[in-house]
């Protein structure tokens, strides 16, 4: 989660990351017990406006402090993982189908170049 630099209050740049990587000291990293789903966790903490929890007017900054007293509500894991392989089929969806968007645009761009020729 970030801590400061966000450029929207109400899409909050959360990542949920698998294996190594390389985090910054301007971000949050979240270590959470075996009974919450990553995933789910993401997701919740995506729909929060963080407006309220941050502080500055140019840059906004999350203090660890606010982070803390943000209330999530956490269904069993059975919901958290039905919400959670919802949620990827989504993002599958959309994926599959912005592929398809971009190959018609090409299609009609190639259609309209050769159809006056």
């Amino acid at each position: 989660i970030a801590e400061d630099g966000a450029n929207s209050l109400t899409e909050y740049p959360i990542y949920f990351v698998k294996g190594q990587i390389w985090v910054n000291n301007h971000a949050h990293v979240l270590k959470i017990n075996k009974d919450v789903s990553p995933l789910f966790l993401a997701l919740a903490l995506k729909q929060i406006n963080y407006s309220k929890y941050t502080v500055g007017s140019s840059r906004n900054k999350l203090n660890l402090k606010d982070l803390e007293n943000i209330a999530i509500f956490i269904p069993d894991n059975n919901e958290q993982q039905r919400i959670g392989q919802f949620y990827s089929n989504y993002l599958n969806y959309l994926r599959i189908n912005k592929k398809r968007i971009q190959y018609m645009k090409q299609f009609k761009q190639f259609l309209l170049q050769n159809m006056f020729i």
